[in-house]
């Protein structure tokens, strides 16, 4: 499990977190870490949805690589004190 890099060009405001995690390495996934919070009564989602996958932006024009939909399916989103407990701990 890993989280995003902090960009050397400014300071986030750690508002939320994305955990990123390697099924193949965690032998967990993201959906198997969102059930597991969930139960612990801890809020987290999944990932926004890349905008190309949503209807409304099914004809636009894209540039897509499969980064977005590799994030999308290997993420949860959790607010940023979730995240520190994650972070410090084994779920």
């Amino acid at each position: 499990m890993s989280f995003a890099p902090i960009p050397v060009r400014g300071a986030p405001n750690l508002w939320l977190s994305c955990i990123t995690v390697d099924p193949e390495i965690a032998g967990i996934d993201a959906v198997q870490i969102r059930e597991s919070l969930e139960a612990a009564n801890i809020e987290t989602r999944p990932t926004w949805k890349p905008m190309h996958l949503q209807p409304l932006f099914s004809d636009s024009p894209r540039y897509i690589d499969g980064t977005s939909e590799q994030i999308f399916r290997r993420a949860t989103v959790c607010r940023a004190e979730v995240a520190c407990l994650v972070k410090t701990s084994t779920v």
